[in-house]
């Protein structure tokens, strides 16, 4: 659990805390607990989530503190994630767990699929981003937050009421 904390989070003391936070989290609503899902798929997506709170927290911060200073905001680095390994394994335990989550909750009519966006023009693109739009995407471009945002509609409308267990990769192509 620390291992996927550390990768969505970048440090090992916010994994730390994000990890004590969902086992807080996960003795507090344990009585909420339908047995739906596997236990340890309900306990990893508390943990995502609140590690995407964290992330959400900490932009809100900075977005704070650049209004304050007036500076303008500079790129962020990546979390380790971006390493291609980590990222490999990374990109395996979300098809997997969106598999399994999608079995569990589409018995009750749930549908789960997940979103596995490349290289989208947002504040927290790397170094060498170019580098990378120039060799290893075919459209030569950086996909856009509406581009990914146009998907999510389309999933959560009538038009995609069979599709179920899914992974859709907004890449431009690099990864085929």
């Amino acid at each position: 659990m620390k291992n996927l904390a550390r990768n969505l989070l970048g440090s090992q003391s916010d994994a730390e805390d994000a990890v004590q936070e969902t086992f807080l989290k996960v003795q507090r609503s344990i009585a909420s607990f339908r047995g739906q899902s596997s236990f340890v798929t309900w306990t990893y997506r508390i943990l995502i989530n609140t590690c995407y709170d964290a992330r959400r927290s900490r932009m809100r911060k900075k977005e704070v503190a650049n209004d304050d200073s007036a500076e303008t905001a500079q790129r962020e680095p990546r979390a380790p994630g971006a390493h291609p390994s980590l990222r490999m394994a990374l990109e395996r335990a979300l098809a997997s767990l969106t598999r399994e989550m999608a079995s569990d909750f589409g018995q009750i009519g749930v549908r789960v699929n997940a979103i596995a966006p490349g290289e989208i023009d947002t504040s927290i693109l790397s170094p060498g981003t170019e580098k990378i739009v120039e060799q290893q995407i075919p459209m030569h471009r950086l996909g856009t937050p509406d581009e990914v945002a146009k998907i999510i509609y389309v999933l959560c409308t009538e038009t995609s009421s069979y599709v179920n267990g899914a992974e859709i990769h907004i890449n431009g192509g690099q990864h085929v």
